[in-house]
C-alpha cells in the first residue's frame, strides 16, 4: 500500500469514528426521542460538571478546536434548552457511570423518581447556574413557588409582599409589562416616583436602568416630559470688556417694590418705594438710588443724582421699560 492511500484511509477512518461519536451524542439521542414522544417546549438539561457549564456560557473562539466543536454541537442542539447544575450525589446518570448493583437498581428511587430537592436546594442552584449578586439577599421560594427576599422587615407591621418583594430578572418581557403597568397606573409621573412604587412590590436588579428604557419609549411619557423652548439670550455690548473709568459704561434697572417708613411715625400712610440699580460694565460696580414711583420723572431725578455722584456715563444701558423709553425720548430732544 502506498503511503498516500494509508492516510487516505486512516483520514476516512477517523472521520467515520467522529461521525458515529456525534450520532451517538446524549443530545442526538434526546433529539430522537423528542421527536417519537410527544413532548412540551422547554427542555432542561442537568450536568455535574461546571467545567461544561463554563465552556457552553463562553463563547467558542476562547477553546480549542476540540472543546468548540462540541460546544458548537451542544448550542446547535440546545437552542431551547435551559442547561442547569446539579450535585454529584444528585445526579441519575451516576448511577450507570460508576456503576451500581444490579440488585439495587429496581429500587433505586434516584433513578427512576430523579433526585429530591428542596426549595432551598432549588434557589442555590439557580444562584450557582447564574453566578448573579442576589446571594446578598437571600432568596427563597413561597408557597406559590415565586422567588422572594428574605430582607429586614420581617417584624415590620407590613405587606407581606413589602416585607418580602418578589424578584423580577431586569432582562425578561414580563419585567417590561410590569414596570409598563404600573407607569400607566402613576400616570406617568416620572423615573422617581415609578423606581419608588415598584419597589414596594418588586425587587429588580438594575431597576433604573429598566425604568428609563422603559419610560424612554413611552410615547405618553415623552409628550410630558417636552421642554419649552427657552428664549435665547442677548448678546454682551462690547463695553463689557474694554477698560474705562468706573460708570463710563453702565446699566440700569429697576427692582421693588419697597415699602419706606414715613418720616412721621403717626402717620399710617404706606409710601411705595423702588430702587434703581446702576452697574458699571467694566468693574461692576454698583451704585443704588431711590425712586419713588416708575415714572420718567422719577427715573429723571435718580440719573440727575447719579451724575452728580459718578460723573455722566458715555452709554447707558436698559430694557424697554415704559419710565426708560420715556427718559430716552425726553433726553433726545435736549
Amino acid at each position: 500500500m502506498e503511503v498516500p492511500s494509508l492516510v487516505t484511509a486512516l483520514n476516512n477512518t477517523t472521520a467515520d469514528f467522529y461521525g458515529q461519536q456525534a450520532n451517538n451524542h446524549p443530545l442526538h439521542i434526546r433529539s430522537r426521542f423528542r421527536s417519537d414522544l410527544p413532548c412540551e417546549d422547554g427542555t432542561t438539561t442537568w450536568t455535574d460538571s461546571s467545567i461544561v457549564l463554563t465552556w457552553i456560557q463562553d463563547l467558542l473562539t476562547n477553546w480549542k478546536t476540540s472543546v468548540s466543536n462540541r460546544v458548537a454541537i451542544v448550542e446547535e442542539e440546545t437552542s431551547s434548552v435551559i442547561g442547569r447544575p446539579v450535585p454529584s450525589q444528585s445526579n441519575p446518570a451516576d448511577l450507570i457511570s460508576r456503576g451500581i448493583e444490579p440488585s439495587t437498581f429496581p429500587q433505586s428511587t434516584l433513578w427512576w423518581k430523579g433526585p429530591h430537592r428542596s426549595s432551598q436546594e432549588l434557589v442555590e442552584t439557580e444562584e450557582f447556574a447564574v453566578n448573579s449578586s442576589l446571594k446578598t439577599l437571600h432568596p427563597f421560594l413561597d408557597k406559590e413557588v415565586l422567588l422572594r427576599v428574605v430582607g429586614r422587615l420581617q417584624h415590620f407591621t407590613l405587606p407581606y409582599q413589602t416585607r418580602h418583594q418578589m424578584i423580577l430578572h431586569v432582562v425578561h418581557h414580563f419585567t417590561n409589562l410590569v414596570v409598563s403597568a404600573e407607569n400607566m397606573r402613576l400616570l406617568h409621573t416620572g423615573p422617581q416616583l415609578l423606581i419608588a412604587s415598584l419597589c414596594e412590590k418588586y425587587c429588580i436588579p438594575r431597576i433604573r436602568n429598566l425604568v428609563k428604557q422603559v419610560t424612554h419609549h413611552c410615547l405618553t411619557c415623552y409628550k410630558v416630559k417636552a421642554q419649552v423652548t427657552q428664549q435665547f439670550m442677548g448678546e454682551f455690548p462690547s463695553a463689557r470688556d474694554q477698560p474705562s473709568r468706573p460708570f463710563l459704561n453702565t446699566g440700569v434697572d429697576d427692582a421693588g417694590r419697597n415699602f419706606p417708613q414715613n418720616h412721621n411715625t403717626r402717620s399710617k400712610t404706606i409710601i411705595n418705594g423702588y430702587i434703581a440699580i446702576f452697574v458699571c460694565f467694566a468693574t461692576k460696580a454698583i451704585h443704588i438710588e431711590v425712586v419713588t414711583s416708575l415714572t420718567t420723572e422719577a427715573f429723571l431725578a435718580a440719573l440727575r443724582r447719579f451724575i452728580v455722584r459718578r460723573a455722566r456715563p458715555r452709554t447707558n444701558h436698559s430694557d424697554n421699560g415704559t419710565n426708560f423709553e420715556g427718559s430716552a425720548n425726553e433726553l433726545h430732544t435736549v
